[in-house]
């Protein structure tokens, strides 16, 4: 499992991301706004970091899990 300083840096990256991807939409004026970008790359993260940590406890040694693979 990762720290959750680690944690809740990829989630502020993530956001101030999907802001800038938002603002430049807006500025031209573009349906999917600040908001909505903002939104849905904070729930692609949080899928992904799921699907990549989230298991761990779970399959110890036993399976090899690619996260990538499991997302798809």
């Amino acid at each position: 499992m990762k720290p959750w300083q680690e944690i809740l840096f990829l989630l502020f990256f993530a956001s101030f991301i999907g802001t800038l991807i938002g603002l430049e939409r807006g500025r031209k004026d573009r349906t999917a706004g600040m908001r909505t970008h903002m939104i849905v790359i904070l729930g692609s993260v949080l899928i992904m970091m799921v699907f990549s940590f989230g298991f761990v406890e779970i399959l110890r040694d036993h399976i090899v899990l690619d996260p990538s693979r499991v997302a798809a």
